[in-house]
């Protein structure tokens, strides 16, 4: 049985570089995951995406990251939602030698949206994808999937493609498409 996704952007939405006592560091968004938490589990599957730049450039030691990602699991989880698979891209062609190679996860390519619709029969037509950056907007319309552009000072780059939704913040955006789902199960 096929179902609805919301692919977030998790390195541009939920993670921010910070520096902690003069090292480099990243921290969660707590504002965003919040907004996040009020996702409707029944109606969307959660699939992380997004350019995982921090890591790809090498700015953030990885176990750094991978606390603050834990950190997003574990308040989602509380609230009973938990991201299906992480689609979120480490590499770059210009990233860390260690991080320098291309991939179908890193946007504006396609790869999450289709690995999710064969792994775990996600129907694309009726999924969104939501960020803050003119790369997803574009990934999600080559894909076929609906776009929430999130308003923030990262959309600067503009491509040719109109998002189907602009929100002002994460919470806004989930706040429409629950009440959208809510409308159109009936």
């Amino acid at each position: 049985m096929s179902q609805r996704a919301l692919f977030v952007d998790r390195p541009s939405l939920l993670l921010q570089e910070a520096p902690d006592r003069g090292q480099p560091s990243i921290q969660v968004h707590q504002k965003a995951l919040e907004d996040l938490a009020q996702m409707n589990p029944r109606a969307f599957r959660l699939f992380w995406i997004g350019n995982d730049d921090a890591l790809a450039f090498g700015r953030v030691p990885e176990k750094r990251h991978a606390r603050a990602c834990a950190q997003i699991q574990e308040t989602l989880a509380a609230k009973k939602i938990a991201a299906v698979a992480d689609y979120s891209c480490p590499f770059s062609l210009q990233g860390a030698p260690e991080r320098r190679r291309d991939s179908v996860f890193r946007l504006p390519n396609v790869g999450a949206m289709k690995a999710a619709r064969l792994e775990f029969e996600v129907e694309l037509d009726g999924s969104w994808i939501l960020s803050d950056r003119a790369e997803a907007m574009l990934a999600g319309s080559r894909a076929g999937i609906r776009t929430a552009l999130i308003r923030s000072p990262h959309n600067e780059r503009r491509y040719d493609v109109t998002p189907d939704l602009v929100a002002d913040d994460l919470g806004s955006a989930i706040r429409f498409l629950t009440r959208l789902q809510s409308v159109l199960s009936r």
